[in-house]
């Protein structure tokens, strides 16, 4: 069993832990000691071990790694997780990103109004000895102490001998952890009282901050008589107040809702713009290709174009070598093809097929194939 060595700063506290009383080590080993107000003088004596027999302990793991999202929810944690009229005491003993692991103690009250006067910290005896082990393990503490702790890493399960769990095996059935019984390690009741007397002067500054035992009661009584007017009439005016809140809010939802509908008329004209510019432009691209790398067919489109504002719809072309075949629709099959049959650039002119109606406008539509002239050597 091997102790931690620390090199944090030393804490010039005297020794004091509360079991059925109050006890200070001293040269001989714990001697009864009586609470005493606290004074400049005696801040030496400011921070009070807690006997295991006096406190629940309980370890919750939180999946968060905002540490204001973490105090907000340790706040919360301490008005309820104690099943008696206490106060509980926290500390953070384990971080990795995203999780934090907060241990929490809690004291019967008793206790607490005993120790207030004199003590502004107190400590508990499982996690002093936690802190100061560097194994994992099971590890039975003191012939006169009487202790099982269990320590896997920041986890640890800290229980009394008694009659109901009076051996290490008995401990590790409970633990579920059977195989443990194997391999239990001692403490003497001598190093349990130098761990106590060493480590408690060399915690981390950063625990007494959940540590901290508050000057007066948390809770308080009130005159419910006294406060009942001056209740209902803030009642009143906080339900006022609300109505008001609740008017203006939606109202102001509704012209909001009326500016995104306006909003969103004009992004979809702005889509259907954008669409038709991006066609245009595809349309453009095409034509500029066509133009650069077959410049004779961009001059037999270009005689189509008049046949094009009088109806003319290319569907689909198709090129081959020299070789053109045009889905086309039109008005009249017969005026494309003279126009075609007129240009130098068009030989071998002929219909695909014959020349068919649609159905829905009444338009020709055919195929004409044909071989066109190269206009230079790149084509």
């Amino acid at each position: 069993m091997r102790i931690k060595s620390s090199l944090s700063v030393q804490w010039p506290f005297n020794t004091y832990l509360y079991t059925n009383g109050l006890y200070q080590l001293q040269d001989t080993g714990w001697e009864a000691s009586e609470s005493e107000s606290f004074t400049l003088k005696n801040w030496k004596s400011t921070v009070c071990i807690v006997a295991r027999e006096h406190y629940i302990e309980e370890q919750r793991d939180y999946p968060i790694s905002n540490i204001y999202h973490l105090l907000k929810i340790i706040q919360a944690e301490k008005q309820n997780i104690a099943p008696f009229d206490g106060e509980t005491f926290w500390a953070i003993t384990k971080f990795t990103p995203g999780q934090f692991q907060v241990t929490y103690w809690s004291v019967q009250s008793h206790i607490i109004e005993s120790l207030r006067s004199q003590f502004k910290f107190i400590v508990p005896e499982s996690f002093l000895l936690v802190q100061a082990l560097s194994e994992d393990g099971v590890f039975t503490i003191g012939k006169d102490r009487g202790l099982f702790l269990y320590k896997q890493e920041n986890s640890f399960v800290c229980m009394i001998k008694d009659a109901l769990i009076d051996s290490a095996d008995r401990f590790c059935a409970l633990l579920n952890k059977p195989e443990l019984a194997s391999n239990i390690q001692s403490i003497s009741d001598e190093q349990y009282q130098s761990i106590l007397a060493q480590r408690v002067k060399k915690l981390p500054p950063y625990y007494f901050i959940g540590l901290h035992l508050s000057n007066v009661k948390e809770k308080a009584s009130y005159d419910i008589e006294k406060w009942k007017k001056p209740a209902l009439f803030g009642l009143c005016g906080l339900f006022a107040y609300g109505i008001a809140v609740t008017s203006y809010l939606n109202n102001h939802q509704a012209n909001l809702d009326s500016l995104l509908g306006e909003k969103r008329k004009e992004m979809s004209v702005l889509l259907k713009t954008e669409s038709q510019l991006r066609s245009l432009q595809a349309t453009q691209d095409a034509y500029q290709f066509i133009s650069h790398e077959f410049p004779s067919l961009s001059n037999l489109f270009a005689m189509l174009v008049p046949l094009k504002e009088k109806g003319l719809v290319i569907q689909n072309i198709r090129l081959t070598g020299s070789e053109v075949k045009l889905r086309v629709v039109s008005p009249s099959g017969t005026d494309v093809f003279s126009t075609l049959a007129e240009s130098k650039l068009v030989s071998n002119l002929d219909f695909d097929g014959a020349i068919q109606k649609h159905r829905g406008t009444d338009l020709d539509v055919y195929t004409l194939q044909f071989n066109y002239v190269r206009g230079s050597d790149n084509e």
